[in-house]
């Protein structure tokens, strides 16, 4: 394990940092985001779900690559090996570290790991603003498909009470804002919450 996650001097602390999970709304928000919901050419063709640059290998060229660039997206033959590819990249690639730390950090606290919080550290990965946006979608789903809108929404305020500025805008388009929500005994009128 110590050569696969790229660890010197067989060092624990290290190893442990980037052998933890990555938070699969984060990985699917994610793939969603950087496939277009599965409809890309890297997804069709090569089911690379992550757009990973590679110069070697089984590989798909871009479309509007120059001459001047020979960088390609890793092949994959099955999406399960896609995941794999991004969790070893986020687990391992300096650019990730701060993301490693953040979670190292998390857990240290005993705190559950926040795939909205963690998005600010996958900067390096793609602009984090529409990644949160799949994020908050992906809390919508799931939420709803669990619940009926009504309980999802009061749990979205209660999950999401740091991200209100980004719910709020899926919760209008479908309908579903309340005029005023109760968060910590404090009741929030929602035409306050800026988008």
């Amino acid at each position: 394990k110590f050569k696969q996650y790229g660890v010197k001097n067989k060092d624990i602390l290290s190893l442990k940092i980037r052998m933890d999970v990555i938070p699969t709304s984060l990985t699917i928000a994610q793939a969603a985001k950087e496939t277009g919901w599965g409809t890309s050419r890297f997804a069709i063709e090569g089911n690379a779900l992550f757009g990973q640059w590679t110069y070697s290998g089984s590989v798909i060229k871009p479309l509007k690559s120059s001459d001047d660039e020979n960088h390609k997206v890793m092949k994959f033959q099955i999406l399960k090996a896609s995941v794999r590819a991004y969790h070893r990249n986020l687990n391992t690639h300096s650019s990730y570290r701060e993301f490693r730390m953040k979670r190292a950090e998390a857990r240290d606290n005993d705190e559950s790991l926040d795939s909205i919080l963690l998005a600010d550290y996958l900067n390096k990965y793609a602009e984090t603003g529409e990644l949160k946006e799949r994020l908050i979608l992906n809390h919508i789903i799931v939420l709803t498909n669990v619940f009926s809108p009504q309980p999802a929404v009061k749990l979205l305020f209660f999950r999401l009470e740091d991200y209100l500025h980004y719910l709020k805008p899926f919760l209008l388009l479908t309908g579903c804002l309340p005029e005023r929500v109760i968060l910590n005994g404090e009741i929030i009128h929602t035409s306050h919450i800026n988008m």
